[in-house]
């Protein structure tokens, strides 16, 4: 069961084993497990590489109350590491349903509060920045997707690089419609901006599937 963990993560369970009962649950392991479990650990080496040289031995009873400590260590780190994912995923959940002034307040809590983490979270996050950063395939897929009106009103509301990203990935044809129908549009207050550019965002993190 120990080879269900990654490497990371047995060194954790091990570390307050002895060097004889880490000796023998790597000689209990696979060749390749073991191998990389070396690579990583860097604690009791020597120590542990002289039990394996030596004839070493443990009796019947000591292997299985050893086997069954570890078991529950297992047990007991899957769990915890388990609330910890489900801790990290609620909070990307979080800040990608959120209304975007929150959510971008929200991310930038948690650099705040752990950089490590927030750096980890945000390829799973999709922010408004982010919009310019998205490839032709991406663009297209919102443009196919999203209700014309929405996405004429979106693009009335967001920054001229942002709009013509979206005119960049729209046929000739397509693009002089969309700027007929963007001149005949009446200029929308800087609060139907706001709801316009978070109704719309919500629903392209749905079409991109960061909800």
């Amino acid at each position: 069961f120990l080879e269900n963990l990654e490497i990371s993560s047995l060194i954790e369970i091990l570390k307050k084993e002895s060097s004889k009962d880490i000796a023998y649950i790597l000689s209990s392991l696979s060749v390749d497990y073991a191998k990389n479990f070396f690579n990583e650990f860097t604690d009791n080496t020597d120590e542990i590489i002289n039990v394996l040289l030596s004839d070493f031995k443990i009796s019947k009873e000591d292997a299985e109350a050893l086997q069954k400590k570890l078991f529950e260590k297992y047990k007991k780190f899957l769990s915890e590491e388990s609330m910890r994912t489900d801790g990290k995923t609620a909070l990307i959940n979080f800040v990608n349903n959120l209304p975007l002034e929150n959510s971008k307040k929200l991310y930038d809590k948690i650099e705040e509060v752990n950089s490590e983490i927030g750096k980890e979270l945000r390829n799973k996050i999709f922010m408004f920045d982010d919009l310019t950063e998205l490839d032709d395939n991406d663009i297209v897929l919102i443009i196919n997707n999203l209700e014309h009106n929405s996405l004429i009103s979106f693009m009335k509301s967001v920054k001229y690089e942002i709009r013509e990203k979206f005119f960049r990935n729209m046929s000739e044809r397509v693009a002089s419609m969309f700027r007929e129908d963007l001149e005949i549009l009446n200029e929308l207050s800087e609060e139907e901006k706001a709801i316009t550019i978070d109704n719309v965002f919500n629903a392209i993190r749905e079409i991109l599937k960061y909800k």
